[in-house]
């Protein structure tokens, strides 16, 4: 039994620091601005990134369909992000995204 329960203890204290390292990964401002509204003021940040990555999409799918794909789904998934993280953090530092904040049964 202490040899199952040594394992569990691992595997716990081995899931909370990668939720702390995903947490100090995520909380990055400088790449948050699709996942969260960057600007202070003005026009929503990820509306921006939503636009420019429908631009990607239309020039790269007339080339490679997979691209054109993926920059399509980059910009869906930033007007996702306006009802899925509201204006939380606006202009200011980014709140914690780590493992939990996209999983749809976190509460």
């Amino acid at each position: 039994m202490k040899q199952a329960e040594h394992l569990y203890y691992r595997v716990i204290m081995t899931m909370t620091l990668l939720q702390m390292l995903m947490t100090a990964i995520f909380a990055a401002k400088s790449w948050q601005y699709f996942h969260f509204n960057g600007n202070a003021t003005g026009t929503d940040s990820r509306i921006k990134y939503s636009n420019d990555m429908m631009t990607n999409a239309l020039s790269s799918y007339k080339v490679n369909k997979s691209k054109g794909l993926m920059y399509l789904g980059y910009g869906l998934h930033a007007i996702q992000d306006i009802e899925a993280h509201g204006q939380i953090g606006r202009g200011a530092n980014v709140p914690a995204h780590g493992l939990t904040a996209d999983n749809p049964n976190y509460e």
